[in-house]
């Protein structure tokens, strides 16, 4: 399950590259903002609703806690119970968006993305030890990467093999990373960033190999039924993840209640 968490960059790093392609389209900050604030804002507080409500039935929360959800700001207070954090995460990576496609747009060598991608990692390093938020500023890197593969996939579609072999490659060592942090380091994997730097390393290359191997399904009915299952589940990803959240919540009151135990899940 722990290993799962890089799903969530993948998504990050996807939505990266979305955004760079979105407001490439639209340069007006304040609009691709505001589309993305009412794509999520409606269907995050009606969820809410029923999430909140659930929680006062079941163990209670402060009326403090159930105003900063609403608002978007308590998961960055660190305090009460907060709404589960990739939420208010994805809200200020697209506040930050703008700004980070136009310093992508900006750069013209990779020694420079690479100085952009160290002063990213270092500001991390800031929030080291604070739990509530090392998990959001960690994937800033991983967002600005989708990014500069937006901007690439501008230029052409498709990437040199070299280039190819090379983040190949770094999947790989960022995988060997991973699993000796695992090993050596299971003490200090969340207080220090440990689950999501090497993912750093290995959901660029991650990405790219799922979607060449897809396309060795060119014309494939398998393939046809592949992408039209992943489209409907992309549309209605924010819907599948909040319910997911709602089902795990409640599961999780009733095993610590004891009305289900964890063999009804075997």
């Amino acid at each position: 399950m722990k290993i799962g968490y890089g799903g969530v960059d993948i998504c990050i790093f996807a939505s990266g590259l979305g955004c760079y392609c979105s407001l490439e389209k639209n340069h007006d900050a304040f609009d691709f903002i505001k589309r993305r604030v009412l794509r999520i804002g409606p269907t995050w507080w009606c969820f809410l609703v029923f999430f909140t409500g659930f929680q006062v039935i079941s163990y209670g929360v402060s009326l403090r806690t159930i105003m900063g959800n609403f608002l978007g700001v308590q998961y960055f207070t660190g305090i009460g119970n907060p709404f589960n954090w990739y939420i208010y995460g994805v809200l200020l990576l697209y506040i930050f968006a703008p700004y980070l496609k136009e310093l992508v747009d900006r750069i013209a060598t990779n020694r420079e993305h690479l100085l952009v991608l160290i002063v990213l990692i270092a500001y991390s390093v800031v929030f080291w030890r604070s739990n509530h938020m090392i998990i959001i500023i960690t994937r800033f890197v991983v967002f600005y990467l989708g990014m500069i593969l937006g901007k690439a996939c501008k230029k052409e579609l498709t990437l040199p093999r070299k280039t190819i072999f090379g983040l190949l490659l770094l999947a790989v060592f960022g995988g060997v990373i991973l699993k000796l942090f695992y090993i050596k380091c299971s003490d200090f994997l969340w207080d220090y960033g440990l689950h999501w730097y090497p993912f750093v390393l290995i959901v660029p290359g991650l990405c790219i190999f799922i979607s060449y191997l897809m396309c060795t399904f060119e014309n494939n009915k398998a393939k046809s039924a592949i992408e039209k299952l992943l489209s409907l589940i992309g549309k209605n990803s924010l819907e599948v993840y909040l319910v997911h959240l709602l089902a795990f919540e409640m599961i999780g009151v009733l095993m610590k209640e004891g009305t289900i135990g964890a063999s009804n899940f075997l």
